[in-house]
């Protein structure tokens, strides 16, 4: 437990502040101890240096102090490294990140992160194979290879790691993923076809969305990436699909992207649906809602959207 005086000094906001937050916001709010003094546990002092950093990156107190330890540490990898240099993000990927991501899943991404900055492969399936014996086959995507990838790339942002490393655990994860997360070859329910736009890979997103697909009832059509719409579209009308799911990466608005998306909601038939899902900024989430495309959140999300 820390005092009011210790948090002060660790994340460079004043006792004053602190109480007002307190009085303001349920999920900074500390414990008391047995003489009535305020008291900060570990969780709750990173979470207040998580804030602060956000803070002094541009973002509203009221926008994170109540967004949960995952929420705000995708807030951080979200900030263009001049913002994340400002923030003092390096310290916070090899500390910080530990204790919010704490709990018996830390071990095997733990694991995964070393491995990966070993250029280990071996050692990242044995990471893999750990974590499936605790998130279970269809949770290995949400449960372990997204959360690597987003400490990888974290890591390459504070330039803790070099891009081969990045390039290292995205093309093992892919291999990992389509191990552990491939469907049954028995066709059931409806055809989705799962792909990604032109210039925007996630195919990572494709080969865990498949499995994913397939427990929720339907037969995945796995087209992978770097598709042209033309033949997503010409694919439907020759009657393979039912559905559409289009996985991508996009760090800022893209225009381009949100236009090819539009062009691909138009040409399909209305009762064909279009899903789209993968890591992008909240206003191309609400400008594609707005033009009928369906978001589909996570796997979770996915299977029961689908199901």
């Amino acid at each position: 437990m820390f005092p009011i005086s210790v948090v002060s000094q660790k994340t460079g906001l004043t006792p004053d502040v602190l109480r007002a937050w307190e009085r303001r916001y349920h999920g900074v709010r500390p414990q008391r101890d047995d003489g009535g003094r305020r008291v900060y546990t570990r969780e709750l002092l990173d979470r207040l240096i998580v804030i602060a950093r956000l803070l002094r990156a541009g973002y509203r107190v009221g926008d994170v102090v109540d967004l949960d330890s995952e929420q705000l540490v995708e807030r951080l990898e979200e900030l263009a490294p001049s913002q994340a240099q400002a923030a003092g993000y390096a310290s916070f990927t090899t500390g910080v990140a530990n204790t919010l991501r704490s709990g018996p899943e830390r071990e095997p991404l733990e694991a995964a992160v070393r491995a990966i900055l070993s250029l280990d492969a071996g050692a990242l399936r044995e990471a893999a194979e750990m974590a499936l014996t605790t998130e279970g086959r269809l949770e290995l995507a949400d449960g372990f290879v997204f959360p690597v990838m987003r400490q990888v790339r974290a890591l390459h942002l504070s330039q803790q790691a070099r891009s081969v490393h990045l390039s290292f655990a995205h093309s093992n994860l892919r291999v990992i993923a389509g191990m552990f997360a491939s469907p049954s070859s028995e066709e059931k329910g409806h055809a989705i076809l799962v792909a990604t736009p032109v210039g925007y890979a996630s195919d990572l997103g494709c080969v865990a969305s498949a499995a994913h697909i397939y427990a929720a009832g339907h037969t995945p059509v796995l087209l992978g990436a770097e598709v042209l719409v033309e033949d997503i579209v010409s694919i439907v009308r020759d009657g393979v699909g039912a559905g559409v799911l289009m996985t991508f990466v996009c760090e800022k608005y893209d225009a381009a992207l949100y236009a090819e998306c539009l062009r691909l909601r138009d040409a399909l038939p209305a009762e064909v649906p279009v899903y789209f899902g993968g890591r992008m900024p909240e206003t191309l989430v609400r400008d594609l809602i707005e033009q009928g495309l369906i978001q589909l959140q996570d796997m979770a999300h996915l299977r029961s959207v689908l199901s």
